[in-house]
């Protein structure tokens, strides 16, 4: 995500340390919140508890964990790792994985393959998403036969198995914040200081699952023959999913393409394509492709639709008041107002035999040049 720095500011807000410790994690106790189903553990790591801030670090995370473990009814226990100046430091597990100069916050998900093959992959994937109550799922491929993967967290949110998930990781994923970057870890930033818990509600989404394979055409080959369920929700009219390029034009919908729910970025360079675009106008939303400083952003009803179309069960009023219309992107169609639940489907939730592998993908937020 591409943040934008505000000039004349005054800092009133703590930085992140500067200094941290690449080390292999250690096996602390994690801090998990717990709501109407969804148990979000996190382990920090030394980054961010040698920081003469961390218990106020640690608090404004655990608040936004707490949200979202109020907001989602699935029975999953959810593991991320939290670090500061790096997204992963070197472990037995992920390896070390650095935040680039400038980043305002990065993630790493582990993904497990949904499929032996291509086909079985995109078979597997829209039949664990259609039992979900996923109902206008397109029929064909829109990737042209990449191979499916699925973030580990979500595999868990939709009980698929096998129950034991990748060995990969401890971790279904990692995140990390800038350590020269001035954050504001309250609800409403003063000019000048980014919001700590809307970079921290974006990074958990993408955890959670809101990625696209094409944010990594730049990276490993490996990543090109690879798609994600969110690719599935790709449209560019009603009933016509986008071409799968990092550059096509692209709204997210979970009802065929008929409700728009943002327009998706697919100019900005390093930007995330599961980013709501800012080219046309900025909203509040957490999950824009800018981060502005100086404002008071959170997450949108539109957000908490594309959830649900991954599989995760929102609470009633608009998930405890996690997902607000007001913050709604651009693109997104002026109806939206409240997160509506879809019914269950009787479908198989997985096809029998489907292999899992682990995998990691990385999102990123980049500041401005």
């Amino acid at each position: 995500m591409r943040s934008i720095l505000n000039s004349g500011a005054v800092v009133v807000a703590g930085v992140l340390g500067t200094a941290f410790l690449a080390v292999v994690p250690a096996a602390a106790s994690p801090s998990c919140t717990t709501g109407t189903g969804m148990e979000i553990c996190v382990t920090y790591d030394s980054s961010i508890t040698s920081l003469p801030n961390a218990s106020t670090v640690e608090a404004s995370f655990n608040t936004v964990t707490q949200q979202f473990s109020n907001a989602l009814t699935n029975q999953a226990s959810i593991g991320i790792y939290v670090s500061s100046g790096m997204i992963a430091p070197s472990n037995p597990y992920v390896g070390a994985k650095s935040l680039s100069s400038g980043d305002v916050s990065g993630s790493y998900d582990v993904t497990d393959v949904m499929g032996s093959s291509a086909a079985a992959s995109f078979t597997n994937t829209t039949a664990a998403l259609a039992a979900a109550g996923d109902r206008n799922l397109p029929s064909i491929d829109p990737t042209g036969g990449k191979t499916y993967y699925m973030p580990q967290a979500e595999v868990k949110a939709l009980a698929l198995s096998p129950s034991s998930y990748s060995t990969s990781s401890p971790y279904d994923g990692y995140i990390g914040f800038s350590s020269s970057l001035t954050f504001y870890y309250g609800t409403t930033p003063v000019s000048g200081n980014y919001s700590f818990q809307a970079a921290a509600q974006h990074e958990i989404e993408e955890v959670l699952g809101r990625t696209s394979t094409l944010n990594n055409s730049a990276a490993a080959a490996q990543y090109l023959q690879q798609a994600n369920p969110l690719d599935l929700f790709r449209y560019s009219a009603p009933g016509t999913s986008a071409s799968f390029s990092e550059n096509a034009s692209a709204y997210l919908s979970t009802n065929g393409g008929t409700t728009p729910l943002g327009t998706v970025d697919s100019t900005s360079t390093g930007g995330d394509r599961s980013d709501w675009s800012t080219a046309t106008g900025s909203t509040n939303d957490a999950q824009n492709t800018n981060l502005v400083t100086g404002t008071n952003q959170g997450l949108s009803v539109s957000d908490g639709m594309v959830l649900q179309g991954l599989g995760y069960k929102v609470s009633p009023n608009n998930g405890a008041g996690l997902f607000l219309a007001a913050n709604n992107p651009t693109g997104a169609a002026s109806s939206l107002t409240t997160v509506t639940t879809p019914e269950p489907a009787s479908l198989s939730i997985l096809a029998a035999g489907a292999a899992f592998a682990g995998l990691l993908r990385r999102r990123r937020r980049v500041v401005a040049a």
